[in-house]
């Protein structure tokens, strides 16, 4: 039993990346209820399990994305299903797939959901870079795990160019006022699947609740 020392609690299951080769697992991602992503490893942040022993194990933050900056926000983004884990292009990295929602509030009257601005994201993490996080603390994020500022913001119909993708580690892409991921995602041959719900008022005088709206998204994991 190791316990899983995060900021928030933690509802969606933890997703274990198995060796390519052996099969056996060799790292590990959680997400919390604080918009916060995590990478399970073993003996160092940078080490595999391996043969190590689960007391052994090390939980380094990946990425801090409840808020709008790294400090503590009233109402955070959350983190409520796993991510979808990707081989990355290059080697040795993997890609992280995950959208914020709260399907426990799934209603207009709940201020702390609906205000939140939420989004799905793509994160790149290369666990055996000891650089790869460190580096964010020199920069805008001032802590060694990623934030709003590491990734390239997509909020309009334009795919970001090369460059852009290049000079960030991942993006996220903004969903409409209200609107919430309320699956896990799967990515099949390069496109990326999520669904998601934006509640609305009933109509007036009417005697039923109105459901809101579902959407099914389709994107390229690589650009959104």
């Amino acid at each position: 039993l190791r316990t899983l020392n995060t900021d928030r609690p933690v509802a969606a299951d933890v997703i274990v990346v198995p060796d390519g080769t052996t099969g056996r697992a060799k790292w590990a991602y959680a997400v919390d209820l604080g918009g916060n992503v995590y990478r399970i490893s073993g003996a160092s942040a940078n080490t595999p399990f391996g043969d190590s022993e689960p007391a052994d194990w090390t939980i380094t933050k990946v990425a801090s994305l409840g808020c709008a900056t790294t400090a503590p926000c009233d109402a955070n983004r959350k983190f409520m299903y796993a991510p979808d884990v990707v081989l990355d292009t290059l080697p040795n990295g993997y890609v992280l797939l995950v959208g914020s929602g709260d399907r426990e509030k799934p209603l207009m009257e709940y201020e702390s959901a609906f205000g939140v601005e939420n989004y799905f994201f793509m994160l790149q993490d290369f666990p055996n870079d000891p650089d790869w996080l460190a580096d964010e603390e020199e920069g805008p994020c001032g802590e060694p795990y990623m934030c709003l500022s590491s990734l390239a913001l997509i909020d309009d119909a334009d795919a970001p160019t090369e460059a852009e993708l290049a000079a960030k580690k991942g993006w996220y892409l903004a969903l409409g006022e209200g609107e919430q991921v309320v699956t896990s995602a799967i990515t099949v041959y390069g496109g990326t699947t999520f669904s998601t719900h934006t509640p609305t008022d009933p109509p007036e005088g009417s005697c039923t609740s109105d459901l809101g709206t579902a959407r099914v998204y389709n994107v390229l994991y690589a650009n959104a």
